[in-house]
């Protein structure tokens, strides 16, 4: 996928990327994905992103991910996580994070985040 410029992705819908085209994304391509196509992944599109990808995804593409494909992130990739991303996340998707999870996140990812937020991943955090 690395010969496919990242304004040219925006045009692909999300069903024709495959896990392994997922997979090969560059950085700038993944974060070019528009929050239609990040919203229309499947689960395993989801867990076939990498840390270095999930370090530049966006707000807005992060508000699209509900508690099931937010809990599929590894630890890694929650820490990765910019502290601008975070302030997109839902509180009900944090909800989906497992205790270890929650525990990725960062002192500069609570900081950009709301107090509701910040609410929802010490119940994450506390497996309540």
């Amino acid at each position: 996928m690395k010969a496919i410029s990242a304004n040219a992705l925006t045009g692909i819908t999300a069903s024709k990327l495959t896990t392994g085209n997922i997979a090969n994304l560059s950085a700038t391509q993944a974060a070019a994905l528009t929050t239609t196509q990040f919203a229309a992944m499947s689960t395993d599109q989801i867990q076939a992103l990498t840390s270095t990808q999930v370090a530049g995804l966006t707000a807005a593409q992060v508000g699209t991910l509900n508690s099931t494909e937010l809990g599929l992130f590894t630890t890694g990739e929650i820490t990765a996580l910019s502290a601008k991303a975070v302030s997109g996340l839902s509180t009900a998707a944090i909800s989906g994070l497992s205790t270890s999870t929650a525990r990725g996140i960062t002192a500069q990812q609570l900081q950009a985040m709301s107090d509701a937020q910040v609410e929802a991943v010490i119940k994450a955090y506390n497996g309540v």
